[in-house]
């Protein structure tokens, strides 16, 4: 009998610790469904590559750097800061963005702290850039690995009528 409670919650646990994306919760409670979307399939994309205990920055920077043909990165005062719905990757660690800025701007030593502490990394995104008909988006993302190396890239996205799927992945810097 303590053979099978012992393993019920083993399994209990492992079930609760494999919970996955939630796709449906962003589907159903989304204001702004296609940014949204655009982030979920750039941050899916990084997990799968960097794993899915990455660190995200819990909201966006605007340093987009890339130009492509039809996606001209507009740097004005109009583009607002994005603030990431934690919901949609439950398992994610988060780091607080607006404390991350003040450290960069003001106390580089807290920076520098928080990157030693955080060794495994995160990544920052950019605001997105669509197409006037939204079909097509850009979006850079930048992964800091402790104090060793930083590397940044851009995604191209196309929407396929239910999501975006990554078209394009290219190499910014590594530093």
């Amino acid at each position: 009998m303590k053979i099978n409670l012992i393993i019920f919650f083993i399994a209990l646990t492992f079930l609760m610790y494999c919970k996955s994306d939630n796709i449906q919760y962003l589907i159903e409670n989304s204001l702004t469904p296609k940014l949204d979307l655009a982030y979920y399939a750039v941050v899916k994309s990084e997990m799968e590559e960097l794993g899915n205990s990455i660190r995200i920055v819990d909201k966006t920077i605007d340093t987009t750097s890339t130009i492509l043909k039809d996606i001209i990165p507009s740097f004005s005062k109009e583009l607002k800061t994005v603030y990431w719905k934690k919901e949609i990757f439950p398992r994610a660690e988060y780091i607080n963005g607006d404390s991350l800025a003040s450290y960069i701007n003001g106390r580089p030593e807290k920076y520098w702290a928080y990157r030693d502490q955080y060794k495994s990394g995160w990544i920052e995104l950019t605001a997105p850039y669509f197409t006037k008909d939204k079909k097509r988006v850009l979006i850079e993302v930048s992964f800091f690995h402790g104090r060793s190396f930083g590397v940044s890239s851009y995604y191209l996205l196309e929407w396929t009528g239910k999501g975006y799927v990554v078209k394009e992945k290219g190499l910014i810097s590594i530093s």
